[in-house]
């Protein structure tokens, strides 16, 4: 600074940008009544710590914790919209919005579908196989996973357990490092992708032979009744078995649908109800079968909620 008779004086001054602050985005959320939540960790970011966090618009006995978790068992069900506002040192705000819905389970018991499979008329040795639940599939491991690998000209498939010492940390790294949240150490593989194009080809040693996509299955045991291996291996085999720890015609392994509920935008509800058949042997052979029907009421209340419509979806189809 330089005054009238030219004198001057200079000083350093340190000055520190924080960027905006913010809440990192929450997806929709569907819960179920009366039961403990996953907590839904809330992050922000930018600004000048420390935070102070305030929740609205949370259905009943829904919270927020002081380690700013979202907490409780919802005794409320309906949809809400739920606002968290964090407010930083400076008296900045920011704000962010997400929907939960919160479903009863009397309600996907009371439109529950009823199935009713019979034996297929033109193979007499084709037997009736019944909704599961995926602990069929012996789904505790990679080691119980298959693998399908495609090139532009070939497909290969295998078994986890059969890739090379290095092929297995090769196809590894390419799941973690597109999805974190896999993690075949600790059997963390529920969120695998349909589909996984990988950002580096993987060469299978035993071939040589180089691939850029890959697909992962459930693995069955047992092979498909006109296998060369006989009667004594084949799916129906394991299946009506009441010995293998993997049967499913058995008392151990009730038949089973899995259900989500979420809000259809028109204030309709929609109940997806999915089975799981451990394997198809109708057309295109296959193990790993999801198919699922859709209900769609007009209440989240059991007590009130009446029919609109259903969707039956198969093989990509929908009727």
């Amino acid at each position: 600074m330089r005054d009238a008779a030219s004198q001057s004086v200079s000083d350093t001054l340190d000055i520190t940008i924080s960027p905006a602050l913010s809440i990192s985005p929450i997806a929709y959320k569907t819960v179920e009544k009366d039961s403990l939540i996953t907590p839904i960790h809330v992050f922000a970011s930018g600004g000048w710590e420390p935070y102070t966090y305030v929740l609205s618009g949370a259905p009943m006995d829904i919270s927020l914790s002081s380690d700013n978790r979202i907490t409780g068992k919802p005794s409320q069900d309906g949809t809400s919209t739920i606002t968290v506002t964090v407010t930083d040192d400076h008296g900045n705000t920011a704000k962010r919005s997400f929907k939960m819905s919160v479903y009863s389970k009397e309600l996907a018991e009371k439109f529950s579908p009823i199935l009713i499979l019979t034996e297929h008329p033109s193979r007499e040795n084709r037997k009736v196989i019944f909704p599961e639940p995926v602990e069929i599939m012996g789904a505790t491991s990679v080691d119980s996973l298959w693998f399908q690998f495609t090139t532009d000209n070939s497909k290969l498939g295998l078994a986890f357990r059969a890739l090379s010492l290095s092929n297995r940390d090769d196809l590894i790294n390419a799941y973690q490092s597109q999805y974190p949240d896999i993690n075949f150490s600790q059997n963390k593989f529920a969120s695998l992708p349909e589909k996984l194009v990988l950002n580096s080809p993987i060469i299978i040693e035993s071939l040589g032979t180089s691939y850029d996509e890959v697909k992962a299955h459930f693995n069955y045991p047992g092979v498909r009744e006109d296998d060369d291996e006989g009667i004594s291996k084949n799916w129906y085999h394991y299946y009506f078995s009441t010995t293998h720890p993997k049967r499913g015609a058995a008392p151990e392994f009730s038949h089973t649908a899995y259900v989500h509920i979420f809000d259809k935008g028109d204030g309709n509800v929609v109940i997806q109800y999915y089975y799981f058949y451990p394997f198809n042997d109708f057309q295109n052979n296959h193990e790993g079968d999801w198919q699922h029907i859709n209900v769609i009421v007009d209440s989240h209340n059991p007590d009130n909620a009446t029919l609109v419509g259903i969707d039956y979806n198969f093989h990509e189809k929908m009727a």
